[in-house]
């Protein structure tokens, strides 16, 4: 907390010195640069008392459709996203989307229409989701390359808003042509290929490839779940085990880096999913014992993986000697950098030029500080690696 109490110390004395200068278009910038900060460390009203001045003048200076009051607005959306207020955010976003006008070929006002999409799945406003998604996908198309990140993200969320309205085909659809751009050399309908660790390591996108795969497997179990059958079973449990096996070449290949580490983790749940799918089918099915193997299989693995976490920091612990506080910091910095990574993916921020975003800044934010926590424990205590 210290690196955030001085980065707030100095942003509040750049906003006190604009106002005293009464410097009206920097004290809006300088208001955006604190508000994102204390958005970062959770003091949300407060940040949101900063963007509305700072949209106030923006709307004056520069006038409702300029970059700046867009940003503003887009910024003020973004923290009300923060605080799990999907409506305000909406109000917000709208206004943003508005302010562009009516389908702009921007990669701002693509990120702006994605977010609407976001905020409607979250409050179960499944076809507005696919709406805005798709929206957001025509516009992405003619910006980016066919394997850009930001298209393949637009890919992922419509097929995921489908597969909540049980239109699980067209979902599949999505998924798989997002697969097949993200994995060299797969093809759309070779996704069941054995995946290796040399094809996962061209991956460009792993978080794309990595969410692609979850909602894939978990489309499947809904298919599976309404027409319960040998064939539907087969593939719902075929994306649970790509996922698995994803998970582990991952956990394998980028085990040093902090935020992969705490972002698989999150896939926890879909073992216990892949379980269930497993004793569902055995007791529609009758297909017999190899489903109990599978859902034997899962159960342990996902015990191996939650031991193997503990095993790992508490093996550091004694290999290194490094006291708790210090190990505590390091799940704190690695927890809240998956935290914004994974916010600034959900509401396709990456990438995003030009666009005052807090999380994405608050993904350059503690990468540095992700940096500067491995170089200092790697003088401190070496033997911990």
């Amino acid at each position: 907390m210290k690196d955030f109490d001085q980065a707030l110390k100095y942003q509040r004395q750049a906003v006190t010195i604009d106002r005293h200068n009464a410097d009206s278009i920097r004290l809006a910038f300088s208001l955006q640069g604190l508000a994102t900060t204390l958005n970062d460390v959770g003091r949300h009203d407060q940040a949101l008392a900063m963007l509305q001045e700072a949209l106030a003048i923006s709307r004056e200076y520069f006038g409702e459709t300029h970059a700046r009051t867009i940003g503003a607005l887009s910024s003020i959306a973004d923290v009300y996203s923060a605080m799990e207020n999907s409506r305000q955010a909406l109000e917000y976003g709208q206004r943003a989307a508005a302010a562009f006008g009516t389908d702009t070929l921007d990669r701002d006002y693509a990120a702006v229409i994605s977010d609407l999409g976001v905020e409607h799945f979250f409050l179960g406003n499944f076809s507005k989701a696919l709406h805005y998604h798709e929206r957001a996908l025509k516009i992405k198309q003619q910006l980016f390359s066919p394997e850009h990140p930001e298209l393949l993200l637009s890919m992922i969320l419509a097929g995921q808003a489908l597969s909540h309205q049980g239109q699980h085909e067209q979902a599949d659809g999505y998924f798989r042509e997002a697969l097949s751009r993200l994995i060299p050399g797969a093809g759309r309908d070779r996704i069941a290929q054995q995946i290796t660790p040399a094809l996962v390591s061209k991956v460009a996108g792993k978080y794309e490839l990595i969410n692609a795969l979850l909602y894939k497997a978990e489309n499947s179990l809904f298919a599976f779940r309404e027409e319960p059958g040998a064939a539907t079973l087969q593939e719902a449990l075929e994306g649970f085990k790509r996922l698995d096996t994803v998970r582990n070449i991952l956990k394998t290949d980028f085990s040093g880096q902090l935020s992969f580490s705490y972002l698989l983790r999150e896939l926890q749940p879909a073992y216990a999913q892949a379980v269930q799918l497993a004793l569902e089918g055995y007791a529609s099915t009758g297909a017999g014992q190899g489903l109990l193997r599978e859902c034997f299989y899962f159960m342990e693995k996902n015990k191996a993986n939650l031991l193997s976490d503990y095993l790992q920091a508490a093996h550091a612990k004694r290999a290194a000697g490094i006291p708790e506080p210090v190990l505590d910091e390091e799940r704190n910095l690695a927890s809240r950098l998956a935290y914004y990574e994974k916010k600034a993916l959900e509401t396709s921020k990456s990438g995003s030029a030009g666009r005052q975003s807090p999380y994405q800044d608050s993904v350059f934010h503690y990468k540095q500080m992700a940096d500067a926590f491995r170089q200092r424990l790697r003088r401190d205590y070496p033997r911990y690696y």
